[in-house]
């Protein structure tokens, strides 16, 4: 509500990780209408007496439909949202690794701001790791017995040593050289 670019993108991060530790997990994340746009809540559900002891009407906005053709001019806070969001939701589809007869594992690990979750599926082991820092989290990927891997959200090959921004999220398998 500030309009602080970095708070917006900030916030926008931690949305896009929410969803992704729910999809990662193995779940379908619950979207209300407005939710894949990142819309406000919407308080005006006080004023009225039949809604206002429902505190749920806060996330039933009333939906300006002209607003939701920002999804897709990607520079827009709905295009990033809405964008990220489709991303995570194809990629699960694509990756074998999430299949629901491959069950997530929590992993302890030193790091209090990090969620490592693992899977061992007959393709190979994948490896999440999230960060719910607003702070950036040095790794050293060769620690989860990755020494290279390939982040499935990013489509990137990365090397051990990395840094994981506020709120990001990895979903990593092997590279073989």
């Amino acid at each position: 509500e500030s309009g602080d670019d970095r708070l917006i993108a900030l916030a926008l991060e931690r949305l896009l990780l929410a969803h992704a530790v729910v999809l990662g997990y193995g779940g379908i994340p619950l979207i209300y209408m407005g939710d894949e746009l990142a819309l406000l809540n919407d308080y005006s559900f006080t004023h009225d007496p039949k809604h206002a002891p429902d505190n749920r009407w806060v996330h039933r906005p009333k939906m300006d439909w002209r607003e939701t053709e920002k999804r897709h001019r990607p520079y827009t806070l709905e295009g990033r949202m809405f964008g990220g969001l489709t991303r995570l939701i194809q990629t699960r589809k694509q990756l074998p690794h999430l299949h629901a007869a491959t069950e997530s594992q929590a992993v302890w690990q030193d790091n209090p701001h990090l969620l490592y979750l693992e899977r061992l599926h007959p393709l190979g082991r994948m490896v999440q790791l999230y960060n719910f820092s607003e702070d950036t989290q040095s790794l050293d990927l060769a620690q989860y017995g990755m020494p290279r891997a390939y982040d499935h959200i990013s489509g990137r090959i990365l090397d051990s040593r990395l840094e994981l921004p506020a709120y990001g999220r990895l979903w990593l398998t092997n590279v073989v050289n």
